[in-house]
């Protein structure tokens, strides 16, 4: 629980935007400051049928009439750095990089005094991600002149380069200095703050950057991260929830942990009243931090087989971190569970869990690791304390501003146990779909199939055991006031082995109450 509440808080720092350094860089056009360069002292003379005609289908936007054209006079005349700078230009504007960074290069070795090219060419270095590169290159050009928009960019390579602190102090000097810049400076001041958690601060200077400019592009996703970051200020650290339901089980069948295979299967029906309590509290920390504490509470009560009575106990401690679209968590989970009113379980979990988040889709790949104790375990071949080891990996893809879902997920799992008799190795699919139906009610369908093939001829069947097990729920939620939940619950499974004791199907139905706090 407190993992799905992190990665949707994740979701939520991602607005639909355009807003890389990039998009901003290629808006700030480089040909106003071409007559710079011309008025140069320069001596050369350039090849004028070429040069001129590729030069005029260049500020015409003509791009590819003016490749071949300024190509041609490049060949005639390698050395004029009016033709590099021109080839420089034509190919940033047609995003070709590699070879914008090769002319403006020419272009600075072949007069170094040029120094105005090295800012054309640190933006283009800037876009490339050459972070050292482009801060050299703007030192350079700002000794020959100094221009706000090099404190800028140098503000946004620090920013890059994770020097927070500095990026701050740069940016808001070239606002300082050319007030033209303000949008641009309350827009990156507000991106810096909020990719730092520092979300009032970002919210006040995507206020004001709307103040100043409310019909530019900047100002529509500053409203963009404004959404984002009142969803996140709705959100509590802490989270209470209760659950109640009433269920018909035509098959009841001991299995308590979701990774155990049934341990005793009845073949007869009982009504079970079921319980649910949990605790989660998260707190922000560093930059892009997050951990989480919760715990949880549930127990099952049936009406005739008492002895099948469980209840559950788990303290859970979640640490998270953003990485961009990339997040990474570490659980540790510790179990405890009653049998028939008796200690019969300790559990430990650690499980790693990477996720990537781009836009309405999210991929996963996850670990875990489990340690079950039995209080009471099984002599000989049936005792089961042992490890479980799990990989899986999953991708969802979010619907309706991520209030639905597709998943789908694969899970090996590898069971040691120290009785010889119920070592396996197990493969699990999974599909579930959850879709709002309306504003009031929510509909889910999921379905498994898991196969356990397990290692050993058994000690009392002489049979290698061999169990396919397929499971199929819907579910429907109902809202029926605020924060409680109705819900109605179908379960089937059907488990296929090759020893009969363990083959069995079984129906279940509940309805019940679910309340957040």
């Amino acid at each position: 629980m407190v993992l799905q509440r992190y990665q949707m808080h994740h979701i939520l720092l991602q607005p639909n935007r355009k807003d890389n350094m990039n998009y901003f860089l290629r808006k700030l056009n480089f040909l106003p400051l071409f007559i710079l360069f011309i008025s140069c002292n320069i001596t050369y003379a350039a090849e004028m049928n070429y040069f001129a005609e590729g030069m005029k289908q260049l500020q015409l936007e003509n791009y590819e009439e003016a490749e071949p054209l300024l190509l041609k006079a490049y060949k005639k005349e390698p050395g004029n750095p009016n033709i590099t700078y021109a080839l420089g230009i034509l190919y940033n504007a047609m995003e070709n990089f590699s070879e914008s960074l090769r002319f403006f290069k020419e272009t600075v070795k072949i007069n170094p005094n040029l120094l105005e090219v090295r800012y054309y060419l640190a933006q283009v270095l800037l876009m490339t991600g050459d972070y050292d590169g482009a801060l050299e290159q703007f030192e350079e050009a700002d000794k020959v002149k100094h221009l706000s928009i090099i404190t800028y960019y140098k503000g946004m390579i620090y920013n890059q380069k994770g020097d927070y602190k500095r990026a701050i102090e740069l940016i808001k000097s070239a606002g300082e200095e050319d007030k033209n810049l303000q949008p641009l400076v309350q827009y990156q001041l507000g991106v810096i703050n909020y990719n730092n958690g520092n979300l009032k601060e970002a919210k006040a200077y995507f206020r004001s950057l709307i103040s100043l400019n409310p019909k530019s592009d900047e100002a529509e996703f500053a409203r963009q991260y404004i959404t984002a970051i009142e969803q996140i200020e709705s959100m509590k650290n802490w989270k209470m929830t209760f659950g109640y339901s009433y269920q018909y089980d035509d098959n009841v069948v001991l299995k308590p942990t979701d990774t155990s295979a049934a341990e005793s299967i009845t073949n007869k029906s009982d009504w079970v009243s079921n319980l649910n309590f949990g605790f989660d509290y998260s707190k922000s920390f560093m930059k892009n931090g997050n951990i989480g504490l919760g715990y949880s509470f549930s127990q099952s009560l049936h009406a005739l087989f008492t002895n099948y009575d469980i209840q559950s106990h788990s303290i859970n401690i979640l640490p998270a971190y953003n990485f961009g679209n990339f997040n990474t968590t570490l659980m540790y989970s510790y179990g405890y569970t009653y049998l028939d009113r008796s200690g019969y379980l300790r559990s430990n979990t650690v499980s790693p869990i990477f996720s990537y988040i781009s836009g309405s889709q999210m991929a996963q790949v996850s670990l875990k690791w489990q340690d079950k104790d039995y209080i009471k375990p099984s002599a000989g071949d049936e005792n089961r304390a042992g490890a479980n080891y799990d990989a899986g990996a999953a991708y969802f893809l979010f619907l309706k501003e991520g209030k639905g879902y597709i998943n789908v997920k694969y899970n090996y799992d590898r069971d040691y146990t120290n009785g010889n008799n119920w070592k396996y190795n197990g493969h699990k699919g999974a599909v579930s779909i959850l879709l709002p139906v309306s504003n009031r009610i929510n509909f889910s369908l999921s379905g498994d199939g898991y196969r356990q093939i397990y290692d050993n001829t058994h000690s009392t069947y002489s049979i290698k055991r061999d169990d396919t097990i397929y499971n199929a729920n819907t579910l429907i939620s109902i809202n029926l006031v605020k924060n409680l939940k109705g819900d109605i619950t179908y379960t089937y499974t059907r488990a296929f082995s090759n020893t009969a004791v363990y083959d069995y199907s079984k129906n279940a139905v509940s309805v019940g109450l679910n309340y957040v706090w």
